[in-house]
């Protein structure tokens, strides 16, 4: 249920935060931002041009298409696993 996706995102939200807190994450608030986004149009695909959410959401999308599990990367899979339970398309041109 959505209800049970919701406590899941923020469970997952605030591990990241907590070992975040050293270099003033803020991925986290992205993140509440976009699901705020989401509930008030229905979807989470925010333009690029709308605000700075929207240069964040395409961040996102670059930092996918760039990532490889075997490397370092600024997208983990636990964020891939977090931005996929809120409904966000990291590609667009999939599906």
């Amino acid at each position: 249920t959505d209800m049970n996706n919701s406590v899941v995102i923020e469970k997952l939200l605030k591990e990241d935060e907590e070992m975040c807190v050293r270099y003033g994450c803020k991925w986290a608030d992205r993140v509440r931002e976009l699901m705020k986004y989401r509930d008030d149009n229905g979807h989470c695909n925010v333009p690029c041009n709308l605000s700075s959410l929207g240069g964040w959401v395409r961040t996102q999308r670059t930092e996918f298409k760039r990532f490889d599990p075997a490397k370092s990367s600024r997208i983990s899979l636990k964020k891939i696993k977090i931005l996929n339970c809120v409904g966000f398309v990291l590609d667009p041109c999939i599906g």
